[in-house]
Formats: structure tokens, C-alpha cells, sequence
């Protein structure tokens, strides 16, 4: 038998829902960054019950799946005009929006370092390249945004951080520019490499045109951590990693003009800065920003 809303449950309903709206539907840790930076988000409980349907945060016109924790994670485009944009809370897909709650989000600029260099950039082999892609790109599908591997404070990939070359460095050569999207960290020869959080490794393979060895770490929450030019490697794709791990040693493989480690790191497919994501990220995580 059809039962039959009374007053008294619209009552109800209506009390749920005003207390909906009232609760705040998401939360932003560092609602101020910069190019090249993380933001990270957690929407709230209550949005995430099966009564939404595929709660999404919208910004920059785009749209942001959260991790089975509700934390969502985003990188700075380093090309995003700078200023201030509105986040808000929505239905993955169609775009309806699910609260009336809105952050704004300010994107400060940056200046990007430059060094002009006296040689050619030199001829890559386009095919070799493109085989390189393919590998790279068939790790890709293996990366779980919805997990979060992730466990406690990141790390720095080496004991002793002295950095080489910054990220996003412009280098100028005689024939055309190149542009740096991570950072190069001082390493000799055989100098252990660890892993900067938990995580499964997507790809551990070698000789790599441009990257030499390298391994990549899929941390969940659409972040992936990047280990190049490495002379030994520890690991093997699809191995669960501890945070801190040794997983690999570094060298001067691949395009590598000496040994040192090429760290990089991309959230939600954006380049940012490694080092400051880790800070960023251990931030939140000591003010109860993430998991």
C-alpha cells in the first residue's frame, strides 16, 4: 500500500533540508596559492550519502572528483591568469550546482627563473620519444583517483635536499626554450631515493630517452610522484610502497647532463611544484585539511 506524505513529514523534511543548508558543503585549506601550486579541498559528509549523485568541485572551468574520503585535490595550471575565481559544489557531468556555497579562490603570479645556455638544444629521436610516450601513457591507466595511498606526512625524496635546478626553470638555448617542470635535487651516484609517500608504482622502467630510469608513484587522489635519471631502481610496477621507502638509487641516466634526481610531481594531470607540495600538503595534514 502507497503510503502518504502528512504535514508532519514535510515538517521533517523540511528541517532536514534547512539543516543542509545551513552545514557548510566544502571546505578549502589555502583558499590563496600561486601558479604551479596544490589546492586541496574536503567536502562535507553529508554530501557525500548516496542521495548526491556524484558530488564534484567546479573551478577553473573544470570539474574535480573527490577520494573515497571526500578530499579533493588540485593543481595550479602555472599558465592560469592570475586572480579570483569561485569554487562551488556540484553534480559531476551535468554541472547542477548542489549547494549554494561558494569559495573564492585567489591565484597569485609568479616569476619563473631563467638561464640562458651557449648549445643547441640538441636532436631528439621523435620515434624513440613517441615509444617512450606509449609506455608512460599505458601507466597512466593503471592510476586510482578515488583510492588515497597516501599515509601521514610526505617526505623529501633524499636526506639532504640541496636544489640544482628550480621548477618550471626556463632554459634558453641557441635553437629554441625548454621549460623545466620539476626540480633537480644535488645527488651523486648511488645516493638512496625514497619514496615521498606511500603509494603503488605504476611504472619502474628503464632507459627512458630523456628520463633515463625511472619510476613513478601513484600516491590515489589524482597525485603522482616522479623519480628520473636513476642508476638503480628498487621497485617494480604495480608494488606497494611504504612512505619513506628506498626505492631506487640516482644517477646521470637519460638526458642528464651529471648525476642528480629529477623529482616531479602532478596533481590531477598539472605539473606543480614538488617541494612546495610537500609542504602544502603536510600543512593540511596539521590542521586536519586531509586525511
Amino acid at each position: 500500500m502507497k503510503k502518504k506524505l502528512t504535514l508532519a513529514g514535510i515538517f521533517i523534511l523540511s528541517s532536514a533540508f534547512a539543516a543542509l543548508a545551513q552545514a557548510k558543503s566544502f571546505e578549502v585549506a589555502n583558499s590563496e596559492v600561486r601558479q604551479g601550486d596544490v589546492l586541496a579541498v574536503r567536502i562535507a559528509p553529508q554530501w557525500q550519502t548516496p542521495t548526491v549523485f556524484n558530488p564534484a568541485i567546479s573551478v577553473f572551468g573544470k570539474y574535480y572528483l573527490p577520494n573515497k574520503y571526500g578530499e579533493v585535490f588540485i593543481g595550479i595550471e602555472l599558465e592560469l591568469k592570475p586572480g579570483k575565481y569561485i569554487m562551488t559544489l556540484v553534480e559531476y557531468g551535468r554541472g547542477v550546482r548542489l549547494s549554494w556555497d561558494y569559495e573564492e579562490v585567489e591565484v597569485l603570479g609568479r616569476s619563473f627563473p631563467e638561464v640562458k645556455l651557449n648549445r643547441s638544444m640538441g636532436v631528439v629521436d621523435m620515434v624513440r620519444w613517441h615509444k617512450d610516450r606509449t609506455r608512460v601513457n599505458r601507466a597512466y591507466t593503471l592510476v586510482n583517483r578515488y583510492e588515497n595511498y597516501a599515509d601521514g606526512r610526505f617526505v623529501n625524496p633524499l636526506d639532504t635536499v640541496v636544489v640544482t635546478d628550480e621548477f618550471y626553470l626556463k632554459r634558453i638555448f641557441l635553437d629554441g626554450i625548454g621549460v623545466h617542470r620539476g626540480t633537480d635535487l644535488k645527488a651523486a651516484v648511488g645516493t638512496p631515493v625514497h619514496a615521498i609517500n606511500s603509494g603503488v608504482v605504476i611504472l619502474a622502467d628503464r632507459n627512458f630517452l630523456l628520463e633515463g630510469n625511472m619510476v613513478i608513484i601513484d600516491h590515489g587522489s589524482g597525485i603522482l610522484s616522479y623519480y628520473l635519471h636513476l642508476s638503480k631502481i628498487n621497485v617494480r610496477d604495480g608494488q606497494v610502497v611504504k612512505n619513506g621507502e628506498t626505492i631506487a638509487l640516482s644517477g646521470g641516466t637519460g638526458s642528464a647532463r651529471g648525476p642528480h634526481l629529477h623529482l616531479a610531481v602532478k596533481v590531477n594531470g598539472v605539473n606543480v611544484d614538488p617541494l612546495k607540495f610537500i609542504d602544502t600538503m603536510n600543512q593540511c595534514l596539521d590542521n586536519n585539511g586531509v586525511k
